[in-house]
């Protein structure tokens, strides 16, 4: 279990919970919403209702089977009867799962995907001033890569961006 979200592991587990998901839940390709297909307990949720709410990192979760689960792993579930160990959003919002959004990866993929730090201060990927350079550097599997000194931040990040598409293909975030 990760941030008390709940992790499936096992075959019988999957099988389980994409069969309740398909007796619950009507995914809505436009939007990639889930909507009720039957009433579950409480007097608030309604056949029709979007399922479930906004988590603290801005995922949407939903209880079922008795465990809180991110609404984009069941959606991937229902449409490709497997989950991944971990999903990429391909535009990095965490709203929207349309199945066309989300694909598999690993947590190096992830990453990559992800927005600039706060604390950059080039405002470029991969790209530091040092001194009266710029240095550019690249991570891979949790190694930090130097690629150079470079004159400009543009020289530097050119560097970045050639290195990055070559490891990490789709998944590089260039800007």
């Amino acid at each position: 279990m990760a941030s008390g979200i709940a992790l499936v592991h096992t075959t019988q587990e999957l099988e389980t919970l994409r069969a309740e998901c398909f007796r619950r839940f009507e995914y809505v390709p436009e939007t990639g919403e889930l909507l009720y297909k039957v009433r579950v307990k409480g007097p608030e949720t309604c056949i029709g209702d979007v399922a479930g709410s906004i988590g603290p990192q801005g995922y949407s979760l939903i209880r079922v089977l008795g465990k809180c689960r991110r609404v984009h792993r069941l959606i991937f579930l229902m449409h490709h009867g497997y989950l991944p160990d971990m999903l990429d959003h391909i535009d990095r919002n965490p709203r929207n799962n349309r199945i066309e959004n989300l694909r598999g990866c690993t947590n190096s993929q992830n990453q990559v995907n992800s927005n600039l730090q706060k604390n950059n201060t080039s405002g470029l990927r991969g790209v530091t001033r040092e001194g009266k350079k710029w240095r550019s550097k690249i991570k891979m599997d949790r190694k930090t890569r130097n690629l150079g000194l470079f004159s400009t931040k543009e020289e530097a990040h050119a560097a970045y961006c050639q290195k990055a598409s070559e490891l990490y293909g789709e998944f590089a975030r260039l800007g």
